[in-house]
């Protein structure tokens, strides 16, 4: 399961990802103030299915 959130900053997510938590902030202002993709987020974690 991957949560997403809103509420953090980029950085958390490289932590996160090292930490074993499957937690992706979608919000713009942590991904260079773009919308993420779904595509994005897989990238992120590897690949695998939503």
């Amino acid at each position: 399961m991957i949560y997403f959130t809103a509420d953090t900053h980029s950085f958390h997510n490289n932590i996160l990802r090292v930490a074993g938590v499957r937690r992706f902030d979608v919000g713009v202002d942590a991904n260079g103030m773009s919308p993420v993709s779904l595509e994005d987020i897989l990238a992120f974690w590897g690949g695998g299915t939503p």
